[in-house]
């Protein structure tokens, strides 16, 4: 297609970086690479020269280039108000363009491409709302559109770089880039332990920051609902396959959600979003097991969130108190003494935690000594609750407040407590 018969288009420029027209290709390294072909040697482009990039146009792809080649997504984009310039064979069109570009770590940069003589005051509004901040700004300018790059002149056109605030100042003859959000980092730890680190498939994971929502939402029942309010959290796994996290509690500084089924091992990033916009960002190991325990505190620390029973030889069960808690009194919970009977008796004591069902073994360690383990996995009711069911050996009696964790495949737990009396 020749552009020149399109009459709205007056300059055109290259589509492609290895094709010259408009590019002042200054070298393109052609005899070396054909002199390597011809003799069957092998050559490293990566310490050649090509430059192409010597003209004005070539400095305005330079800035385009460093937004398309790390966004995700174009986003729909309006241009209100400024000037007009002159096309052939038709009305005057409005001298400012305006595209914008999500990155995959949810910041937003918005392309002006001015073709007016006149510098322009260009407000940029995101959903309707004017951004805020100082915004880091690339652009390539010239006073006359003709203006290009020569060996006597190499740098008649370069790509400068500032900070601006609403409203930017759009030069005339301009490609601008303007980075305008880099959404805030939210930190993640585990949900049982509260501890920072690896996270596991259907494991439950607290995430911290702010913006999460506009309210304190927590989910009706089970299943989870990929949405709590207007708020939604993405995690993109090492292998690019972006997943809905089903979300447990949302508030304004903190959320809670599960990590989808089938996530890829290896770096993950988090995107939540209000409304389809991004308000925060964060990254994630993802790992086989991470196993955690809750404690009855919710700070993954003392007495164990666990329920025991006590099995005579008879089989008559009787259900045994854990820990017992001060109502309304954050961090009040306290271990209760538990009995281990006779020695026909068999205590059975049941933790709760999560990340630990991937696990192909599942040792648990009450004082130090290795109790057996009767089950480990789902606990079948909430999603992300995994069960570890342990007898308590005789040989604990009288021993008092005692350490509980449990080892899933060579990874340790964070440590509880329970009390035998």
């Amino acid at each position: 297609m020749r552009m020149s018969t399109v009459p709205s288009v007056l300059h055109v420029g290259p589509s492609e970086i290895s094709h010259n027209a408009g590019v002042l290709a200054a070298n393109d390294n052609n005899s070396a690479v054909e002199a390597a072909a011809a003799s069957g040697a092998t050559i490293d482009t990566l310490s050649l020269d090509f430059g192409f990039y010597t003209s004005a146009q070539g400095r305005g792809i330079a800035v385009l280039n460093g937004v398309i080649r790390n966004a995700v997504q174009s986003n729909q984009t309006t241009v209100t108000g400024g000037a007009t310039v002159p096309a052939t064979g038709m009305s005057p069109i409005p001298a400012l363009y305006a595209m914008s570009y999500s990155n995959a770590q949810g910041g937003v940069s918005v392309v002006i491409t001015n073709k007016s003589a006149t510098p322009h005051q260009v407000t940029v509004r995101i959903n309707g709302a004017a951004a805020t901040g100082t915004f880091p700004l690339q652009f390539a300018t010239a006073a006359d559109p003709s203006t290009a790059n020569t060996a006597a002149s190499p740098n008649a056109i370069s790509v400068q770089a500032t900070n601006s605030a609403n409203p930017i100042t759009v030069p005339p003859y301009t490609v601008l880039r303007a980075d305008i959000t880099t959404p805030a980092v939210a930190s993640f730890v585990h949900s049982a332990s509260f501890q920072p680190g690896p996270a596991a498939p259907l494991q439950l994971v607290t995430a911290f920051g702010s913006g999460f929502a506009s309210e304190t939402i927590t989910a009706p029942g089970q299943p989870l609902p990929l949405m709590l309010g207007d708020t939604a959290i993405t995690i993109t796994d090492s292998k690019g396959t972006a997943s809905a996290a089903p979300l447990y509690y949302v508030s304004p500084s903190q959320a809670s959600f599960l990590i989808p089924s089938g996530v890829a091992r290896g770096n993950a990033s988090v995107k939540v979003t209000r409304n389809g916009a991004t308000v925060l960002t964060g990254s994630l190991t993802i790992e086989a097991v991470a196993p955690g325990l809750y404690s009855a505190n919710g700070n993954g620390a003392g007495v164990a969130a666990a329920v025991a029973e006590r099995v005579p030889a008879s089989g008559a069960a009787t259900a045994l108190s854990v820990f017992s808690c001060q109502s309304g009194v954050p961090l009040s919970c306290l271990s209760t003494p538990l009995s281990l009977g006779s020695s026909a008796d068999t205590v059975y004591v049941s933790l709760y935690g999560t990340g630990i069902r991937g696990a192909a073994t599942v040792q648990a360690y009450v004082a130090g000594q290795a109790a057996p383990v009767q089950y480990a996995g789902a606990q079948g009711q909430y999603q992300g609750l995994d069960q570890v069911n342990l007898a308590l050996p005789g040989s604990l009696a009288g021993m008092g407040e005692v350490s509980v964790y449990v080892i899933a495949d060579g990874k340790v737990s964070n440590m509880t407590t329970i009390n035998i009396q």
